[in-house]
Formats: structure tokens, sequence, C-alpha cells
């Protein structure tokens, strides 16, 4: 599907910053990305997707609304621009230290709750928000209100990266939350053994930038489904 493929043209430019660039975004322009469309980038260097100006903003904010990068073999420093519909930049950095084998991409999104209970909006290959040590408490009260899939296809081995997420503080203080920002870290679902704690949270949480970094990131947890938790 297309989704505002006219205003899409008219607010970016193409091919404009680097050899590299395919989609360039000027002076705080947006690209809403809705009812399970996917915006598409096939050139697989790094710098495709440029940011300049006074910035820019891709909206996702739906687990189907997908940026889909064929990196293939390329290595770098791979940044998503995503805002939420408000406005408000979250956006997504994966850095590519040993690159994936195959003819592979990777599709990104992000999408937030209206509530507390992240059970009520888990991405569709998630099964629970269960707690690790009894498998019966619902721990969406120590889990950020914010889901971001990253999910790779058409490789044989996914790539070794490092990830970095960014968070509204409204997703940490909603009303059901029992969060301390100064622990976070991200987790992933692993939807072939069904369960969130089989790899322990990573990452260092930046309360001052609102960022969870060094999210390090092997192929064999290179699962699609991830949060920021408690």
């Amino acid at each position: 599907k297309a989704t505002n493929l006219f205003l899409v043209f008219i607010l970016i430019l193409l091919n404009g910053y680097s050899q590299n660039t395919v989609l360039t975004i000027n002076n705080n322009a947006y690209i809403t990305i809705s009812n399970g469309a996917v915006l598409t980038i096939e050139n697989g260097h790094a710098d495709a997707i440029q940011v300049i100006g006074a910035g820019g903003n891709i909206v996702s904010e739906g687990e189907l609304n997908k940026l889909s990068w064929s990196i293939g073999t390329n290595t770098g420093v791979y940044a998503v621009p995503f805002s939420n519909s408000a406005g408000e930049k979250i956006p997504i950095i994966v850095d590519i230290s040993i690159a994936g084998t195959g003819i592979g991409r990777i599709d990104f999104s992000t999408y937030g709750g209206s509530d507390w209970d992240n059970d009520n909006f888990k991405p569709s290959d998630v099964s629970h928000m269960l707690d690790i040590e009894t498998g019966s408490v619902n721990n969406s009260a120590y889990v950020i209100d914010r889901f971001w899939i990253i999910e790779t296809s058409d490789y044989s081995t996914s790539p070794t990266s490092s990830m970095s997420f960014t968070y509204l503080e409204s997703e940490i203080s909603a009303a059901g939350n029992t969060i301390d920002e100064s622990k976070l870290k991200a987790q992933r679902f692993n939807s072939i053994g069904g369960s969130w704690g089989d790899m322990l949270p990573i990452g260092v949480v930046d309360i001052n930038t609102n960022t969870v970094n060094d999210i390090t990131v092997s192929p064999e947890n290179f699962f699609r489904s991830w949060t920021l938790v408690d």
C-alpha cells in the first residue's frame, strides 16, 4: 500500500545529500506511514537516510507500519528518525559491526500504547508479559509503554549490532507504571521459546538524553520485538 506519496515527494529531497543518500528529510518535515504501509529503502548504505536542517520525522506508531531497509552485507550506523504522532523524536539506531550473511533486510517500526498494561497492545509474536520468577504475574507495570520492532529477513545469519532506543518520559510515568528510570534496560522476546527471560535485560540508560544505549545484540538474539524494562 502507498500512504501520502504525494506529500512525501513534496517534503523530501531525493538523492540530495551524498552519493549514497536516497532519502533526505529537511526542515522538520514528516513522513507518516499508516494502514500497514511499507516505506522501502533499497540502498544498503548507512547514510541512505539523512536528516538535515531543522530535522525530520518518520511516524510509524503501528506494528505493521514499517520502514524496510535492504541492508544486505553492509555495516555502519543505521539511524531511523522515528517520531510519535505528537512530533516527539524517538529515533532508533542500529550500529552493525559484523555484517549479516545473505541479501537481507531489516524492517523497523515502533508504537506506543494507550495505558500502562502492555499486554493490551503487545506485538503479534509476543505471547505474554509475565514475570520470569513465577510465570504468572503481569509485569507490565515495570515496562515502558512502547515496543520497538526490528525484524531481519533473508539472512542466513543476522548481523551483529549495538542498538540505541530513545524513550518518552510520558511512557514511563503513565498511571499504573512503577518504573525506576535509572534502572531501564532493553529486553527482547524470544518468539521461538516464548520467553522474555532467557536473555537478561541489557544496555546502559542515560536519563539526561532519554536513551538506552550499548544494547549489544548477537545474531542468535536478533529477535524482532523489543521494549525497555525496570
